[in-house]
């Protein structure tokens, strides 16, 4: 909205702030079904993405998050793309997103170029693609 001046065309991931009691109690007894990031760091550290953590890391985060709210938010599961990538020279799926490239080239001009940065998990069966948790990144341009 605030880069174009106009609604978004696809919504944002779910988010729920947990420092807020009424969110807290809503979403604690679903953590199993979310995604819990720390409000701080980068490149990945710290988050788990419960649908897919084992049953000890979901207790530890649940207790985490209980007892430091304020420090954690929590989004919905959102399922990447699947690409097929060359590993070990075969082709094998793996999860990917798309990182565009977006400048603001003055007062009222926003431009996109035509490509951006394509993260991608490395492990079969991953949804991790941060660079920094053994994900890897490949230069995407479409082409006229």
């Amino acid at each position: 909205r605030w880069y174009c001046g106009e609604e978004p065309r696809l919504a944002s991931v779910p988010t729920y702030d947990l420092s807020r009691p009424e969110v807290l109690a809503e979403q604690l007894p679903r953590l199993s079904e979310l995604v819990v990031k720390p409000r701080t760091g980068h490149g990945g550290v710290g988050i788990v993405v419960c649908p897919h953590a084992h049953p000890d890391a979901i207790a530890a985060v649940h207790a985490e998050v209980s007892a430091r709210p304020e420090t954690f938010v929590a989004q919905e599961l959102m399922e990447l793309s699947r690409h097929p990538t060359a590993i070990d020279g075969r082709l094998e799926p793996r999860h990917v997103d798309l990182r565009p490239f977006v400048f603001h080239a003055g007062e009222d001009a926003i431009r996109v170029l035509p490509g951006g940065l394509t993260r991608v998990a490395l492990d079969a069966g991953s949804l991790v693609v941060n660079s920094s948790q053994n994900g890897g990144a490949k230069d995407t341009w479409i082409l006229p």
